[in-house]
């Protein structure tokens, strides 16, 4: 097996370590900030779903472009595929409700009902390359 230089092992904590640790960081931020500003029934558990979805999409980009396919990854977007488009699509129909509570049930209802868009573009996208 070939070890890895210096700037490819950068690239690999970057994307397998530090994007996901940046995106928990910030999903405990919007946690808090709904607690602080008392949310009724904030939507902690879609938001969740949403971050991990994204995140997801994001690592397979990156994965895509910048570093090594593997099985992982397609394991990974086999997920982002088939799976993540479903929950995207019930967490919009369940909160298409609850847009008016709040600008975090807002956004929660957009984030997901954006995702297959945008997940259809990034394929159609990385399918080019």
């Amino acid at each position: 097996m070939n070890e890895l230089n210096t700037s490819e092992l950068l690239i690999a904590l970057v994307i397998h370590f530090v994007l996901p640790l940046l995106g928990l960081i910030y999903y405990i931020y919007i946690l808090k900030r709904m607690k602080i500003e008392n949310i009724k029934n904030p939507p902690d558990i879609a938001l969740f779903l949403i971050f991990l979805n994204y995140g997801g999409l994001l690592i397979i980009i990156l994965t895509a472009y910048l570093w090594y396919w593997s099985l992982m990854a397609t394991i990974g977007s086999l997920y982002i595929l088939l799976i993540s488009p479903i929950i995207m699509l019930g967490i919009s129909i369940y909160y298409l409700k609850s847009i008016k509570l709040s600008k975090y049930h807002k956004t929660t209802f957009y984030s997901a009902m954006l995702y297959i868009p945008i997940l259809v573009a990034t394929y159609l996208i990385i399918m080019k390359k």
